[in-house]
């Protein structure tokens, strides 16, 4: 009951958000399940514990969902790299370099839900740390972080509302309020 919910709503431009938490934890069980969840929601992610990402600088990854964000506020972080399994388009969000040295995601934004006309509509946050939550609170980042997921979200159902894939390539606005020629 609860999966077909979420579908339909990933099917409608909507976005899932799931924290999940690093390895060093007891953890496991949620990032598994939160796992299964995704798996279960047309995506799919595993939470790894090496190489483990200790107390590292974040860099920003490609996804609009950073924007207006100032990572130099936000250091230090302790995270675990998230592994996207299979197909599914995804966008890195943030990454760090991890103790060897290597730069692994630990937030992503995936596509998610059925696949309609060849391409899901939705998309799955994951974030795999809850301190950075509580570690850069201070710093105003984290509430801009979810003021752009937010807003992001409203745009999708906005555009799957009118017909419109949010996850398609190339989306050319046609509307325009600029135009001062009469149009009698």
């Amino acid at each position: 009951g609860e999966v077909k919910l979420l579908m339909d709503y990933l099917d409608q431009g909507g976005r899932i958000f799931i924290q999940a938490e690093n390895t060093d934890f007891p953890t496991t069980y949620a990032n598994e399940r939160a796992s299964k969840l995704a798996e279960n929601l047309g995506s799919g992610f595993e939470i790894i514990d090496s190489p483990a990402i200790d107390r590292a600088s974040i860099i920003a990854g490609n996804s609009s969902l950073i924007k207006g964000l100032n990572l130099a506020q936000m250091q230090a972080v302790f995270a675990s790299p998230i592994v996207p399994k299979g197909n599914i388009p995804y966008d890195t969000i943030f990454s760090s370099k991890a103790r060897d040295n290597t730069t692994h995601a630990w937030a992503v934004d995936q596509n998610a839900g059925r696949e309609i006309n060849g391409l899901q509509w939705g998309k799955l946050t994951v974030v795999a740390d809850g301190n950075f939550w509580r570690d850069f609170a201070t710093t105003g980042q984290p509430l801009k972080f979810m003021q752009n997921i937010r807003d992001d979200t409203a745009t999708r159902r906005l555009l799957a509302a009118v017909g419109i894939n949010p996850n398609a390539t190339g989306i050319k606005y046609q509307a325009t309020t600029t135009t001062t020629a009469s149009t009698n």
